[in-house]
């Protein structure tokens, strides 16, 4: 499936980088259901917001560093 617009385009962008819709919504200053209506084509954002939501899309890699602690004996 290839997208049809840029909303399509970022919608499977995030997916495929399995970004929470909370993530970004904290980081943009919107609720989960504002993002998810803009992502439906229901709702737009400001200009402002639509840059944010793009370029965290598009600079965030989620790599999300896990770290342990080995207890040796």
């Amino acid at each position: 499936m290839s997208p049809t617009n840029d909303r399509e385009y970022y919608w499977m962008l995030r997916k495929r980088k399995k970004i929470k819709l909370r993530e970004i919504a904290a980081f943009i200053g919107v609720t989960v259901s504002h993002l998810s209506m803009y992502e439906n084509e229901k709702s737009n954002l400001s200009p402002e917001r639509e840059q944010a939501y793009r370029k965290y899309i598009s600079d965030n890699n989620n790599t999300k560093s896990i770290y342990f602690k080995i207890d040796l004996v």
